[in-house]
């Protein structure tokens, strides 16, 4: 453990504050006090040209990577993870790291800088507009002395997963293309002319939107909608703050070192305040264990996605409980980070405590992992066979095989002078008897392929529970013969 001393720096991600703003180190919060209460003579302050811009891109969506790609200091990236920081602003991109397994995301950042803009403390002309009054709140650890300048936005691209066989060859594509776009940005090169020949993914594949500092004023619907928006950024972040853009990062000096040139207006010495920084190994730790349980979270939310979507063919029972199964998990991982931050303050401001406080940093992610890795796997055998019916569900519209609607009654009067395929089931005999199940469902298909049935209906029809007193799952096969219609049951032919 090291203490933290001298100045600081943390990315604002869109928390405003300004020159003199008060500030506490050990909860990273801009507190709503300021040291001055006049406005700053000219001499005082000091404005520096800076513009510059960088374009990275994003894909492996981990918590690590994004923190680093937007070079997030270590202490302000266990603000974030543990929710210390109410982000807005670009932060609110770090709200929105891919949660969903269904999904492949590449994030383009688009990073500017303008200017850098300080005061010097010790000139008499800021000394004189420091207000005393404000070294009294004992939060206040730090107060800002320098801003930089500028704007961030985030153009995400989220392309849905499928089982199509070109979905890598699509992926592959526009992994590629954003590669290509930073690339062309960073060279200041015409971008829409560098994409002339390139294919517009399909609109029902690919949803784009933009988040960060500055608002887009349009919604993109194609990626050459994204590309040609891009170069628009800087024209609207010149429109902010005299051309400055807004506020992406901040240096803060110990307020202690400020009081010395007003110590003749203090009633009292100010006493240093000491703020204990993590280590690097528990910085990495804690990364390693948020990216885990994202991963955990992912394969979860991934199967409630697929249960969302074919809700209507699911038990309601079976709905009810994932879903009280979800704000459990969510309510655990809330009570895991209030716990964190509460730990880190104390890491930070209890020099004599911090390595027990470290100990049981380390205690908590291992038991928060291992509890996390034990719901995923509890929840996977438990809606193992829900997740099998969703497949089966989606196998058989992609086969234009209809499938009624939990519980929906199919007169035989309707099926007169048809020739129809009706799979019989039961939610219930899906769990006791799924082996019987899946090979009735695989004989329907053989069925629904075989050419001479290329007339015939195919109908799933689904009963909740046992209400329907099947004991067994079967294929009914109503066929008209001659003046007569009847109904046969189909028998599985065996190789």
């Amino acid at each position: 453990m090291e203490k933290e001393s001298g100045q600081i720096r943390r990315k604002a991600l869109g928390r405003g504050g300004e020159l003199g703003t008060l500030y506490d180190a050990r909860t990273d919060k801009l507190l709503l006090g300021n040291i001055f209460n006049s406005k700053l003579p000219e001499d005082a302050l000091c404005e520096i040209d800076c513009h510059k811009s960088d374009f990275k891109y994003d894909e492996s969506n981990s918590w690590s990577t994004t923190l680093e790609k937007l070079n997030i200091e270590a202490e302000l990236k266990l603000n974030i993870l543990s929710g210390q920081v109410d982000i807005e602003g670009n932060g609110k991109y770090l709200k929105t790291v891919n949660k969903s397994a269904r999904v492949d995301r590449v994030t383009l950042s688009c990073m500017y800088q303008t200017t850098r803009q300080s005061v010097r403390i010790g000139f008499k002309g800021a000394s004189e507009c420091i207000c005393s009054i404000a070294f009294e709140d004992t939060q206040a650890t730090h107060v800002i002395t320098d801003i930089l300048w500028g704007a961030n936005v985030f153009a995400t691209f989220d392309l849905q997963k499928t089982t199509n066989s070109t979905q890598a060859d699509v992926s592959g594509k526009l992994k590629a293309s954003i590669t290509k776009c930073a690339a062309l940005l960073k060279a200041e090169g015409g971008v829409e002319a560098g994409f002339q020949d390139h294919e517009d993914f399909e609109k029902n594949q690919l949803s784009i939107h933009f988040s960060g500092d500055i608002e887009m004023d349009k919604i993109p619907i194609t990626f050459h909608d994204a590309v040609a928006m891009i170069p628009e950024i800087p024209n609207k972040y010149k429109k902010l703050n005299q051309g400055r853009g807004v506020q992406i990062e901040y240096t803060f000096s110990p307020i202690e070192e400020v009081a010395r040139y007003v110590r003749d207006k203090l009633p009292s010495r100010l006493e240093s305040t000491i703020i204990m920084k993590s280590s690097d190994a528990l910085v990495k730790r804690i990364e390693y264990t948020f990216d885990e349980l994202l991963q955990e979270s992912r394969e979860i939310y991934s199967w409630i996605e697929t249960f969302n979507s074919f809700r209507d063919h699911l038990p309601r029972k079976d709905m009810s409980n994932v879903t009280l199964a979800k704000v459990d998990m969510d309510s655990a991982m809330a009570n895991f980070r209030q716990q964190l931050r509460e730990y880190l303050v104390m890491l930070r401001t209890n020099a004599e405590e911090a390595k027990r406080t470290e100990q049981l940093i380390y205690k908590l992610l291992k038991e928060q992992l291992e509890g996390a890795n034990k719901t995923t796997r509890a929840f996977v055998d438990t809606y193992r066979v829900l997740k099998n019916k969703c497949e089966v569900v989606h196998r058989f519209l992609e086969l234009n095989i209809e499938c009624s609607l939990l519980s929906t009654t199919l007169r035989e009067s309707e099926l007169q002078n048809q020739d129809v395929h009706v799979l019989r089931t039961s939610t219930y005999l899906q769990q006791v008897k799924p082996d019987e199940f899946d090979e009735q469902c695989e004989h329907l298909i053989v069925l629904r392929k075989d050419k001479k049935n290329n007339n015939a209906r195919f109908i799933l029809l689904d009963y909740d529970g046992n209400k329907s007193g099947l004991t067994t799952t079967f294929i009914q096969h109503y066929q008209k013969q001659a003046s007569e219609y009847r109904a046969n049951i189909d028998v599985l032919q065996h190789a």
